[in-house]
């Protein structure tokens, strides 16, 4: 296994945050196997009922813990600040009812459902590209990553369009630890038991240091990249 940088060029405004290497490429492998991940998985189901996704990427044995070799998105900086988008949904029912018959009309609950009136606020970044770095295998992973064609929330109606993928091999892994000088810079969540004494560059948390990130099961005392 090598070092790579994997650079997302964007073409349309990321929407929310950047998502985690490691969990896009373990979609993509999960989709076409068939196995259990994404819509199937919800916040409910149990931690032992989700598979591990064997990725062609490199793991760590830190004090016990297996960590994935892939470090957490980095967003290009834009002399554009960050602005707060819109998504507006409104059923019109006061000119429905007028083309329906009487005896065709009811009820429509707007407050919940699927007729539910929404104006929810989107955090939009102007990055024209998202950085990560790994240690793997470079044929399988550039292969998954060609079905991607859009990253970040709100996908369907625009943002986060990839106009291209670049990866390149570089010398150094820049996974989970950078090294600076004398000091050493973290570059992915890790558990707390983890972290050696010369780290820098985090702040302790409460989160998952493994995908799936949202999982409430796989929270606990992390250290986070700043």
């Amino acid at each position: 296994m090598r070092n790579y940088k994997v650079t997302a060029w964007l073409s349309s405004h990321l929407a929310g945050d950047a998502p985690e290497l490691d969990s896009l490429i373990g979609r993509e492998i999960a989709y076409k196997t068939g196995k259990r991940a994404g819509r199937k998985i919800g916040r409910h189901t149990p931690i032992e009922e989700i598979e591990d996704i064997k990725a062609p990427i490199a793991r760590r044995s830190i004090n016990g813990f297996h960590v994935m070799c892939c470090s957490f998105p980095i967003i290009s900086d834009s002399v554009i600040p960050e602005q707060v988008d819109r998504i507006a949904c409104r059923f019109e029912s006061t000119k429905l009812s007028v083309l329906l018959g009487y005896e065709h009309r009811c009820s429509l609950a707007s407050t919940k459902g699927n007729y539910k009136s929404r104006f929810l606020p989107v955090r939009v970044r102007h990055a024209d590209r998202v950085v990560w770095f790994f240690r793997g295998v470079r044929k399988p992973i550039k292969n998954l990553l060609k079905s991607i064609d859009s990253i970040g929330q709100y996908r369907k109606i625009g943002y986060g369009q990839v106009c291209n993928w670049d990866m390149e091999e570089i010398e150094n892994d820049f996974s989970i630890f950078a090294e600076y000088g004398d000091t050493t810079i973290l570059m992915r969540p890790i558990p707390i038991e983890c972290v050696p004494d010369n780290l820098s560059g985090y702040t302790r948390s409460f989160g998952a240091w493994r995908s799936p990130y949202w999982h409430a099961g796989f929270y606990q005392d992390v250290a986070v990249p700043r």
